[in-house]
């Protein structure tokens, strides 16, 4: 009887430590996976960083280039507003 009991209890132990050893392998490899998409999501962070500071700088450019063309415009009406004048003038 109490060898049946001995055996029964071996042959649980054997099963948990099994269980126990797959858990630890799904375990292990659930790190790996996780610490690539954290990897993954860094990178993923990095070139949204980087091409958001790429867009801002061309948005200031661009921005600061229209300014440019605006003032030109500008000079350019005065300059024919002038013209016109001197040619009423005459």
């Amino acid at each position: 009887m109490r060898q049946a009991i001995n055996l029964e209890q071996s042959v649980e132990k054997s099963k948990l430590f099994k269980q126990i050893n797959e858990l630890n392998s799904l375990n292990k490899s659930q790190i790996i996976k996780i610490s690539e998409l954290k990897d993954e999501i860094d990178n993923l962070n990095s070139e949204v960083a980087k091409t958001s500071t790429s867009s801002n700088k061309s948005i200031h450019a661009l921005s600061t280039e229209l300014r440019s063309y605006k003032q030109e415009l500008e000079k350019s009406r005065n300059r024919e507003k002038e013209v016109g004048s001197v040619l009423k003038l005459k």
